[in-house]
């Protein structure tokens, strides 16, 4: 019998504000451990909570983003478990009203045969607002407790069962997290805890409606070890129920350095934490207003800029997948698209793609920095230039780290390399007898009919030219002199 896979996806997204959910302590990375704290962070008797408006702001925004129905009323509810990193032994959460229902995450399936992307949309349940628990280090027989991250503002974005295999989900958190760091939501730095993702995943005979037992795999602290993880989930239920036995509902832990998991126990049901209404604080009522307002702070949505791109500006995928990521990089081009020639946009685009995003890496710079030393303008006259041959080809490279590390102007640049006096004829002429009396086993093999050993003469007359010798006349010039020697 064939299966099929069905995987739903829980994502808790640290939201970016200044201060903690419900308290005005810092929401801060980095900080010795324990001194992000106050009363009502570790629920001392008598602290009461007072609402972070601005993280209320930025799950609406969120919710927009992701095409949510923002609920006109949602409320605070108690989740209530033991656990050493839940200091007040219950969680605030939302329960059955929360602040965000419905929505979709959009992936890109991209088909590499056909150069060609498909588009899926990935439904969204829900997204309510909750506060994140402090974390544990175990060491030996012993645990330690850090409550700084105790408090922070912490998104859960629950997707529907339609996930279908371990890459659409790799390709929906790769997507997932485009979408909040466009919106300036949140930094999704895995390594620092802002996203983390539980899978729940199950199996069932193919084309069959109903849902089958399913596994909750926790602790995929990387994108990529999702994907593993989910996979090896797959194969591992794939196996019981081929042996005959039966799935068991469960929460597992993956070990990504190992690629193997464990079981940790029973899957809890909502009924277990006995949630009930938070009664120090009152439902948040979301008008019209409020909503028309962040709307006008969400940017264009990845998928719609890269569509975009593509249509306007004839870019293809191998581009457009390359600049969509980062939005300070797509908004970079489009300054530098307004500034050229038509005929130099797709140009502009490469330009950027695989010149100066290594060269802004190389040189650890920001890209507010990088835009002060190349100004708008320059990279699209550093295009014109390569069209008009005022600067050949074999030194671009050299060119763009210049502009970056330097921070020259292309004239600048030009005047300095003396890369606008072109080797002149009578010099290429030269430079070619030259390259042929050095290397007579390349004019050996030439004229033996082994055409590719003519580049055994143009490293010699490119490096004695100084990069100023155009290629292509090398190249006619070379033939010429080989057919008459």
């Amino acid at each position: 019998m064939n299966y099929e896979a069905v995987i739903g996806l829980e994502v808790h997204v640290q939201v970016r504000t200044n201060s903690k959910m419900f308290s005005r302590t810092a929401a801060l990375y980095g900080q010795p451990e324990n001194t992000l704290t106050d009363p009502v962070v570790l629920g001392l008797p008598g602290a009461l909570p007072v609402m972070n408006k601005a993280a209320l702001d930025q799950t609406v925004k969120a919710g927009l983003m992701l095409g949510c129905e923002i609920a006109a009323v949602c409320k605070w509810d108690r989740k209530n478990y033991f656990y050493p990193d839940s200091p007040k032994n219950y969680q605030i959460s939302q329960y059955d009203q929360p602040l965000c229902k419905g929505g979709f995450v959009e992936i890109d399936l991209y088909n590499k045969a056909e150069d060609k992307s498909d588009y899926k949309k990935i439904a969204l349940t829900r997204i309510h607002l909750e506060e994140d628990v402090g974390k544990l280090s175990h060491s030996g027989d012993g645990s330690l407790i850090d409550f700084n991250r105790t408090g922070t503002p912490l998104m859960e974005i629950v997707s529907e069962p339609v996930l279908s295999s371990a890459e659409e989900a790799y390709l929906y958190l790769t997507a997932l997290k485009m979408m909040m760091i466009y919106g300036g939501i949140s930094d999704c730095d895995m390594e620092k805890g802002q996203l983390r993702c539980d899978a729940n995943i199950s199996i069932r005979p193919a084309g069959t409606e109903p849902l089958g037992t399913k596994v909750e795999l926790k602790n995929l602290n990387s994108i990529s070890f999702v994907r593993d993880g989910i996979a090896h989930e797959i194969r591992r239920q794939l196996a019981v129920v081929e042996r005959g036995g039966t799935i068991v509902q469960e929460t597992r832990d993956y070990d990504g350095q190992t690629g193997k998991s464990q079981s940790l126990r029973s899957k809890e049901m909502a009924h277990d934490y006995r949630y009930f209404p938070d009664p120090d604080l009152m439902p948040v009522m979301v008008n019209a207003e409020w909503i028309k307002r962040l709307e006008s702070e969400c940017p264009e949505r990845p998928y719609v800029k890269k569509r975009r791109l593509a249509a306007k500006y004839m870019l293809p995928h191998s581009i457009t997948s390359v600049l969509i990521p980062s939005r300070e990089w797509c908004d970079i081009f489009e300054e530098e698209a307004m500034a050229a020639d038509p005929i130099d946009v797709p140009a502009v685009a490469n330009l950027i793609v695989n010149f100066f995003r290594s060269d802004v890496a190389k040189n650890s710079l920001s890209l507010v920095d990088f835009r002060k030393r190349v100004g708008i303008g320059e990279i699209s006259k550093l295009a014109k230039s390569i069209r008009q041959r005022v600067i050949l080809s074999t030194a671009v490279a050299s060119v763009s780290s210049t502009m970056v590390s330097a921070s020259l102007t292309i004239d600048a640049i030009v005047a300095k390399e003396g890369l606008s006096a072109r080797a002149d004829q009578n010099e290429l002429e030269h430079l070619c007898r030259e390259a042929i009396a050095a290397n007579p086993k390349s004019r050996a093999d030439f004229k033996s009919g082994k055409d590719s050993a003519i580049n055994g003469f143009k490293g010699y007359i490119m490096r004695a030219a100084k990069g100023r010798a155009d290629p292509k006349l090398v190249d006619a010039t070379l033939r010429r002199q080989l057919a008459e020697d």
